[in-house]
């Protein structure tokens, strides 16, 4: 269902030259929560993607259905 999310997260992330502790706090989660979602292992809520969106500055429809790291 979320064809690149799980990806993009984790080449934002590193692209931002953020560790998992800080996306972590960012977004008011635990560090194995970051974890656990990047490797998809983790279904997000609302709520979250909605932070991610907001940390990473990009639009939702582009951080869940384009391969980010291919632009």
């Amino acid at each position: 269902m979320f064809y690149f999310l799980n990806s993009n997260v984790k080449f934002l992330r590193k692209q931002a030259n953020m560790t998992q502790p800080e996306l972590a706090k960012k977004l008011n989660v635990s560090t194995s929560t970051v974890a656990h979602f990047e490797c998809g292992c983790f279904k997000s809520s609302l709520e979250i993607l909605d932070k991610l969106r907001e940390v990473f500055n990009i639009p939702l429809d582009d951080l869940i259905y384009k391969d980010l790291s291919k632009l």
